[in-house]
């Protein structure tokens, strides 16, 4: 079996050796986005036991803080200091270009949520971990649509499904689909979740989706009747 080498320092002998463990070149880069694959300076950070250089968007510009003397981050000394910006960018920019070119080609896939698993059981989906689609990124807007890639192992019978949509919106009805299967129930005025009961998933890779067609256009919302759901509770029969 092919050997990935591991990324990061090891603990064992600083605890082996019941001292402080060496970790005083080591640079920590850390990464937020939202989106079906991480973007280069996007809210990026790299991090020594001095040094944080951080980027609050890919747009903007570095701002440098020193930890030891500032640990509340509150002076931004990148200008006066171009040269560790510059050291710790490039060490980012090859932790970033390692991370996605020795992982794969399918390095960026969806992520596959497992349902009917006796280790998880209900699975939460929520719009942290969909894929959106037409290229939009982004949650918690009534105008974007995205579905969440699932996995079914073993049938285990049927299942219930809580649709949990945002507070505030019109009544309509909450359409579930996995694949070409759909299930559908009434989301009366002033509620915002709905239960479906007595659903059989089928076994393998599918993609689900839930959202609300509303019973008249509503400003925001996708082609002004269709808004995604926030989350999908799904609880295998035990």
């Amino acid at each position: 079996m092919h050997q990935r080498p591991a990324d990061g320092v090891s603990l064992v002998p600083g605890l082996l050796e019941n001292s402080a463990v060496a970790a005083t070149d080591r640079t920590v880069f850390m990464q937020w986005h939202r989106g079906d694959a991480p973007v280069r300076y996007r809210n990026y950070a790299a991090i020594t036991q001095r040094w944080k250089v951080t980027r609050p968007h890919e747009d903007a510009v570095d701002e440098l803080y020193d930890l030891q003397r500032d640990p509340h981050e509150t002076a931004d000394i990148a200008v006066a200091h171009h040269d560790v910006v510059e050291q710790l960018r490039s060490e980012y920019d090859r932790w970033f270009d390692d991370v996605g070119a020795t992982r794969g080609g399918r390095t960026f896939d969806p992520p596959t949520v497992h349902l009917g698993l006796d280790q998880e059981n209900p699975v939460l989906l929520t719009q942290n971990d969909w894929r959106t689609l037409d290229g939009l990124e982004g949650w918690r807007s009534d105008g974007l649509r995205g579905y969440w890639r699932v996995h079914v192992q073993q049938n285990r019978g049927t299942c219930t499904t809580r649709v949990r949509m945002r507070q505030g919106i019109p009544a309509g009805t909450v359409h579930l689909a996995l694949d070409e299967t759909m299930w559908s129930a009434v989301l009366p005025q002033g509620g915002h979740v709905v239960e479906l009961t007595g659903l059989t998933l089928p076994v393998g890779t599918s993609r689900l989706e839930a959202r609300l067609q509303t019973d008249a256009d509503y400003p925001g919302a996708r082609h002004g009747r269709f808004i995604p759901a926030l989350y999908v509770e799904v609880t295998a029969s035990v």
